[in-house]
């Protein structure tokens, strides 16, 4: 794709819109059905906020810094000159590899807390819900701090020219243990609740619908991968393009904008039964399901 402010742009605020209007929606459903406010619910504020950082960082950074443009090199009487214009794209960068794992970590604690309030009685499950819990925050505050401290002085990363840059994590390496790493955890959490529906004592079409409304945020999934095989490919680029690298790391904070709103939406779509309701009648039934199941195993546990 061959990318331009404008599409840059369009794309920043089209998912922006995407993840702030699926949790209007799901507050809306929660206002509608009754339900109390969880810890579900109040982690994934934090979410949509960083998401909203990103894409403000993002249009800001198209102003300022050349993002999503072809970078205007000045040579000097020694060479290279490190502009403003870069000084600010790499500020920019820095910005966009924090805000993106702080999101992703209240979207993904926030989906562990939901799948909590369904199996509450389910004590094994409980457990595994726990290590999960443990291992996201894990996950999520120690790639955040290697991010932030990636530099002795991180301000080096926006007064030295990469090649040049002393005293920094290997960058490559470590943005491949954040998605790989990432992405293993999706499916760890996504996978846990389906143990506990196999073994429930309903029709195979019941379950299936009831595990189709908890895989919902399968869909991040796709977006996490993406985003690995573009970081693979611009990290095989990246010192071929040093003199272009405004515009040549584009995709990947396009994809990484993609996968952290679509990690808020996915953790908000199981909850949007108010905006299903009556719509169909496999989200009708698969959501009557999931809320006699809560019901039932509440009544048994009493």
């Amino acid at each position: 794709m061959a990318w331009n402010v404008a599409n840059f742009i369009a794309l920043a605020v089209t998912f922006l819109l995407l993840a702030i209007v699926s949790v209007a929606l799901r507050f809306w459903a929660r206002t509608t059905s009754l339900r109390s406010f969880g810890p579900d619910d109040a982690l994934i504020i934090p979410a949509v906020l960083c998401v909203v950082g990103m894409a403000i960082t993002m249009i800001v950074g198209t102003r300022i810094g050349e993002m999503a443009q072809h970078y205007t090199n000045e040579m000097g009487p020694h060479g290279p000159v490190y502009t403003k214009h870069l000084a600010n794209y790499e500020k920019a960068n820095y910005t966009l590899q924090l805000l993106p794992l702080a999101s992703l970590g209240f979207s993904k604690a926030s989906v562990l807390c939901f799948y909590r309030r369904i199996f509450f009685v389910y004590e094994r499950f409980l457990n595994v819900n726990t290590v999960l819990m443990v291992i996201v925050v894990a996950w999520a505050v120690s790639f955040f701090f290697t991010t932030l401290f990636q530099c002795k002085n991180p301000r080096t990363l926006w007064t030295t020219f990469e090649y040049s840059r002393v005293e920094c994590v290997d960058t490559l390496p470590f943005y491949y243990a954040v998605s790989i790493s990432g992405f293993l955890t999706d499916l760890m959490i996504l996978a846990s609740p389906l143990p506990i529906i196999y073994q429930l004592q309903m029709p195979l079409k019941n379950r299936i619908a009831v595990a189709g409304i908890l895989l919902l945020g399968t869909v991040v999934c796709g977006a996490g991968i993406t985003r690995f095989v573009t970081f693979v490919n611009i990290g095989h680029g990246i010192f071929a393009n040093i003199n272009d690298i405004t515009y040549f790391t584009t995709p990947v904070f396009a994809w990484t904008m993609i996968e952290s709103s679509l990690a808020v939406v996915g953790a908000n779509l199981p909850l949007l039964r108010p905006l299903l309701h009556q719509k169909t009648y496999t989200s009708s039934y698969a959501w009557s399901l999931l809320r006699s199941l809560h019901i039932r195993r509440s009544d048994n546990s009493s």
